[in-house]
């Protein structure tokens, strides 16, 4: 939004007037610039012009004209981002530029994935013409900068970002001396700035993104890099601070615990600098899971804002949801502040309270002691090793009562929880010579076996559900790291006024199977069905409910032996309250199930995390 007139927002590659009291979006008009449209926008008032940084896997500025269109003046990018962005068909400008540069490493146009990471490219328009001209063209050689998918915010009309040159990260800035008549900025050739870099005084083990995951620049011209650790840099190269950046962008979060206060996860990009004192600015990272990090450019952490994907509870103007790309953060020149988030809608939301931050300072003592007693402590989690979980499958004399009430039910139970004792979940599983008995205690969910999913091979993804994964073959590699024949998962969900089984064999040699996609990939699974000679029993509590099924065997194609162990897991799939969509994911063996918002993702099996059953003799 335009900090000057924040009823003027950019988004969709147009122009915009809203009425935020109506709730009303009018189109002014397209930018007039779509090629590659970046994911997000700033404007930048600088040398009597209004230009609009538009920032994405290709890094735009663009000089607004007075018709509210744009005429791009510079990009940068690393050269990979620049081709993924044009859709792996870049200007042929740039392929002919690329090409001269790196002949060892030629590419054509629609090579996907080509060119490999690593160099960056800058174009300035020289001539003022608004095309991109080979000869405007500059590449890094073998230094790596402008890399990532989210882009690089500017704090004006200064190019100020991380790179890595000789194997060492440095930063380097591109300040214009002024602009042109045509409005373009007087840059400095990109071999003049890398020849000026920075190096980085001190750095942290960065994780495998080094310094080239997103970043912002505060007022000062100090660098925020959200790097793991994240880091915040000075123009001199030394270290402002640093904050804890685990699990970090779209897949590290995939690995993410339950949320914590104070703890970042699945951070994505910096949605905005605003200035909250005259020495301070405030700004937020969106985060895969919908939580958005507020912090100050002091690196203190200030509060969080929206409810984790996998935990909330209800679907409301609090639940961002997963993979909420895109976003803006900032404040208007009347004070006020506004966050419009990315996601499944352009929402835009009033940030109260920033104005009532105050500066304090003083010392914090830290004893020789204290220092000993962190430093055994993290030793002692170095060398914690995940054992792998194993259970029994007795063989009953009996059948088991389906009536929810536990009894004939054998005593031993397959228990676990989440977060300190949250969550909790308890087991039975037993079989006789027909069937399979499956038992689910589950507590701690606040709308308990609510799912209104219409299509009953999807109902993971719209509620709650619970879910045993098996290798029916106890030969198979129990490491594997895919399924092989055999291998089956069995899921029991409400479903309009009944209950329902689905099984789903993943690997059926003959089978056309059904495909399980997202934008991005997809999962075949040789059979699902419904098993309706399952009986399913349930008894719903306050917070809690108790889930029982009896499967025929033969329906599963499994056929226990005494003695014999294969590998299997159980699950359970927490929903909103209105049983729209799923939250969490909580096994008692396989702990990487972060993802909640990949269709393929979360069908997949991953039988070398699951644990060993072994069959019980009576």
């Amino acid at each position: 939004f335009d900090p000057k007139d924040p009823t003027a927002w950019v988004g969709e590659g147009a122009s915009w007037k809203l009425d935020l009291k109506a709730k009303t979006a009018q189109l002014r008009g397209v930018l007039g610039w779509t090629s590659a449209s970046p994911m997000h926008w700033r404007w930048i008032r600088q040398e009597g012009r209004t230009y609009l940084l538009g920032m994405g896997m290709l890094n735009v500025l663009g000089l607004q004209n007075s018709d509210g269109t744009l005429k791009p003046v510079a990009a940068w990018a690393a050269c990979h981002h620049f081709s993924y962005a044009h859709d792996w068909k870049p200007p042929t400008s740039f392929i002919e530029g690329y090409n001269a540069t790196y002949q060892d490493k030629p590419f054509t146009s629609g090579a996907h994935g080509k060119p490999d990471h690593g160099p960056g490219v800058l174009w300035v328009d020289r001539d003022g013409d608004g095309a991109m001209q080979q000869a405007e063209l500059e590449f890094s050689g073998a230094t790596r900068f402008g890399g990532g998918s989210w882009g690089h915010d500017l704090a004006d009309l200064t190019i100020r970002l991380a790179a890595t040159i000789d194997g060492k990260p440095a930063v380097i800035a591109l300040k214009p001396e002024g602009v042109d008549a045509k409005g373009v900025p007087r840059y400095p050739t990109l071999a003049t700035a890398l020849a000026a870099a920075v190096p980085l005084k001190d750095p942290p083990k960065f994780d495998y993104r080094s310094v080239h995951p997103p970043s912002s620049v505060t007022r000062s011209g100090d660098l925020v890099v959200l790097s793991d650790p994240m880091t915040c840099w000075a123009p001199d190269g030394q270290l402002r601070w640093r904050y804890a950046n685990a699990w970090a962008d779209v897949h590290g979060s995939h690995d993410a615990p339950l949320p914590v206060p104070g703890v970042i996860q699945g951070s994505l990009f910096v949605l905005g600098m605003a200035a909250v004192d005259a020495a301070t600015d405030a700004f937020v990272i969106n985060g895969n899971h919908g939580r958005f990090f507020a912090l100050t450019s002091d690196g203190m952490y200030l509060d969080e804002l929206f409810n984790d994907c996998r935990v909330a509870q209800t679907r409301d103007a609090m639940l961002i949801g997963g993979e909420c790309f895109g976003g803006v953060f900032g404040r208007a020149d009347d004070g006020t502040f506004y966050l419009q988030t990315g996601g499944d809608g352009f929402r835009v939301y009033r940030v109260r309270g920033l104005d009532r931050i105050t500066r304090d300072q003083g010392t914090l003592a830290v004893t020789a002691k204290q220092l000993q007693a962190a430093q055994r402590r993290a030793e002692r989690q170095q060398t914690e090793v995940v054992t792998s979980k194993s259970a029994k499958l007795p063989q009953l004399g009996k059948a088991p009562q389906l009536d929810a009430s536990g009894n004939g039910w054998p005593q031993e139970q397959i228990a676990w929880s989440k977060q300190g004792g949250r969550y909790r979940v308890a087991v039975k599983a037993a079989r006789d010579d027909a069937n399979l008995y499956l038992r689910w205690e589950v507590a701690d969910d606040p709308s308990p076996w609510v799912n209104n999913g219409k299509d009953w091979t999807l109902l993971f993804k719209s509620g709650d559900s619970v879910d045993l994964q098996l290798g029916g073959d106890p030969a198979a590699d129990p490491r594997r790291t895919a399924p092989v024949p055999g291998d089956l998962r069995l899921l029991i969900a409400p479903m309009g006024a009944d209950n329902v089984a689905v099984l789903y064999r993943h690997r059926v040699p003959g089978a056309k199977g059904t495909v399980f996609s997202s934008p991005w990939r997809s999962e075949t699974v040789g059979e699902v069905k419904r098993l309706d000679a399952a009986r399913i029993a349930v008894r719903k509590g306050g917070d809690s409910y108790v889930a029982e099924v009896a499967v025929p065997l033969a329906d599963l194609g499994f056929s226990p032996r005494n003695g014999s162990t294969c590998r299997a897991d159980f699950g359970v799939i927490y929903g909103d309250a209105e049983g729209t969509v799923n939250l969490l994911r909580n096994y008692w063996s396989n702990q990487v199930t972060g993802l909640v918002s990949d269709v393929p993702g979360e069908i997949m099996l991953q039988p070398a995390l699951w644990g060993d059953l072994t069959m019980e003799a009576p």
